[in-house]
């Protein structure tokens, strides 16, 4: 069939199976959202995959980044001692380490082999002393009346401004043998950025000061020497939690790779794996300082993109909702203005039918009355024969207007009255009428449930039209569970038979004889569509096949 003839079909339902708005979109909107929950699958798989590599960039650049800070410029002056510069460098590199750690980046500091720096948790400063600069370390809970404090300020900016609270130390009492300190006083600074709606900032020179000083010394320094903020750089508290386990899987991914080889990438290793939405990259690099002592830098990243990667996925399948819905909408108000002009025609096509159909019974029945009172009072054979064939056309005429009639009744009525019956007793009513001349052989029985009265019509019109055509007066009916067939034999043979369902079309193509109007099978269509039933014809080998699959 082609694509016209199908429309065309399409068309020809629209009578008997009328659809709303709602159901327009329904239909397009449900084939729509699944394209669209496929193409949201291929997005969500290309986008975990373009994430893991992304973010996999990101920490290596990250690392190389960190690593450049800590080392460059640090050896400028080529007369300076060596062994001062050597011990400005890894204090330079562990400050740098330090600042570089950002949320789930963990590091740890060899010097020869030796580990001397584990960036966990702590207030850190490097402090400096007559006898060079020396690392110290302070408890984390020293700082605690600090954010006590700092806690007061954050999050007091005006709107469409920014802040900055910053919280540091004017004084701290270290031990630099031991390597440790802790805080004495301190101040609070806070500044704010204005910015306009986009959020650039407007000012370059923000304005800001010291809003409360505070002394958090503790009471007994035995042991401990003051460093006033010229002799001391850090004071803050970083790092990374040791609770959370990062460092102890940093510890034994590196006891495991120092024990045998790893990727190389230029003079660093490293090796990169993804656990569901969780990026991890391990990475080892050695470094010289001037003295010749070898630094070894290892640190583990792990990054969780999860809440980013859903936000991003959200948002797509949030416009290819929207995308399906607008595009769903459009298609289905597009339709509905073709099909609301197709249903005014077919209405009034209808009544103009119905109008026409029951003017013209009224003349026939004038016709037919005045052909019987002619024939009866006929005195000659030719009379008699006259008459005889108007009563016939007449009589041919009104089946037509009967059917034509039905067929507006069955597009017009769209309810049908469902009860359990056989499909054999439906086919024997409708057979026993056509007794006279010809044989229909009935067999099987079918339990059917449906409208009885218009299953017995779509019976009887198959068994007319197979009557009518058929070549040597033999009819069969087979009747089952699962579909109902009415075969004949016919003479000649048909180059469409398709186009038999279709209204007013017979086999016949000289359509000389009054054998039947044509709207037969196009009835039985019409009683199988409004049950959701499939029906079918065929005409092969001189037989003429049609049946109706019920479902």
């Amino acid at each position: 069939m082609s694509k016209r003839q199908k429309q065309r079909e399409k068309l020809l339902k629209l009578g008997r199976k009328r659809q709303d708005f709602k159901a327009l979109f329904a239909e397009r909107f449900i084939p729509a959202l699944a394209v669209c929950a496929v193409i949201c699958i291929l997005f969500a798989v290309i986008l975990h995959d373009l994430m893991v590599v992304m973010y996999t960039e990101i920490q290596n650049t990250h690392f190389d980044l960190t690593i450049s800070a800590a080392t460059q410029n640090i050896y400028s002056d080529k007369t300076e001692d060596k062994t001062l510069a050597s011990q400005r460098y890894r204090n330079t590199l562990a400050l740098q380490l330090y600042l570089g750690e950002i949320g789930s980046n963990v590091f740890k500091l060899y010097e020869d082999d030796e580990e001397i720096l584990r960036t966990e948790r702590k207030g850190f400063a490097i402090v400096k002393y007559d006898g060079g600069e020396a690392i110290c370390y302070a408890d984390p809970s020293a700082f605690d009346k600090a954010y006590e404090v700092a806690g007061k300020y954050i999050g007091k900016s005006a709107p469409f401004h920014s802040e900055m609270v910053l919280t540091l130390a004017d004084t701290i009492y270290a031990d630099v043998e031991k390597g440790i300190f802790v805080p004495g006083k301190m101040h609070i600074e806070r500044y704010e950025f204005a910015t306009d709606l986009s959020g650039t900032v407007s000012d370059p020179n923000p304005t800001g000061g010291t809003v409360e000083e505070f002394d958090i010394t503790p009471a007994d320094t035995t042991g401990l020497t003051e460093y006033t903020k010229d002799q001391f750089s850090g004071g803050w508290v970083m790092g990374d939690d040791i609770e959370n386990g990062r460092l102890e899987s940093l510890d034994a991914i590196d006891s495991e790779q120092s024990a045998g080889s790893v990727i190389s990438r230029s003079k660093n290793n490293f090796m990169t794996w993804q656990d569901h939405f969780r990026v991890n990259s391990w990475f080892r690099t050695n470094l010289n300082a001037p003295d010749g002592t070898v630094y070894t830098v290892t640190a583990l990243y792990r990054q969780d993109f999860s809440n980013s990667y859903w936000g991003i996925l959200l948002a797509i399948c949030a416009v290819m909702l929207v995308i399906c819905i607008v595009v769903s909408l459009l298609r289905a108000y597009r339709m509905s203005m073709i099909y609301k002009a197709h249903y005014a025609m077919e209405d009034y096509r209808r009544d103009m039918t119905n109008i026409l159909a029951h003017d013209l019974k009224t003349p026939l029945m004038t016709i037919s009355g005045c052909a019987e009172m002619l024939s009866d009072s006929a005195a000659d054979d030719k009379t008699k024969r006259r008459t005889a064939m108007i009563l016939d056309n007449v009589q041919y005429m009104d089946d037509m207007i009967t059917n034509v009639l039905d067929l507006s009744r069955l597009e017009m009525d769209a309810d049908i009255h469902k009860v359990r019956f056989d499909m054999a007793n439906a086919a024997k009513d409708a057979a026993a009428k056509y007794s006279d001349g010809h044989t229909v052989n009935i067999s099987g029985s079918g339990m059917i449930t449906a409208d009885r009265q218009l299953m017995t019509q779509a019976a009887d019109n198959l068994i007319s039209n197979a009557v009518k055509y058929s070549s040597d007066g033999n009819v069969d009916v087979t009747v089952t569970d699962k579909a109902f067939t009415v075969k004949n034999r016919i003479s000649g043979s048909i180059e469409d038979v398709d186009k038999l369902w279709q209204p007013y079309v017979k086999g016949d193509k000289a359509r000389s004889n009054m054998q039947g109007s044509g709207l037969g099978l196009h009835i039985v269509r019409v009683i199988c569509d409004k049950h959701g039933f499939d029906c079918s014809i065929d005409a092969e080998n001189g037989i003429f096949t049609a049946q109706i699959y019920f479902k």
